[in-house]
């Protein structure tokens, strides 16, 4: 996954930046990506994934307390 600045500068036109950080989060829940603790490949060290899902949690509880709210 790309930091939230370059997922923010490459969205497309129309939705706000939370709405493409929100969509790129997601998409790496999807992708099984590392960052979100949900990579099982073998390639990946356990002791990587465990605080990348500690950081994807926190990321997302941050975006969703936030009191907006996405269609």
């Amino acid at each position: 996954m790309a930091g939230a600045a370059a997922v923010v500068r490459a969205r497309r036109p129309g939705p706000g930046p939370l709405e493409a950080l929100r969509e790129a989060f997601l998409r790496g829940l999807d992708e099984r990506a590392p960052v979100t603790g949900l990579c099982d490949e073998p390639g990946v060290p356990a002791g990587q994934r465990f605080p990348a899902a500690v950081e994807a949690a926190d990321r997302a509880f941050t975006l969703l307390s936030s009191g907006l709210e996405f269609a």
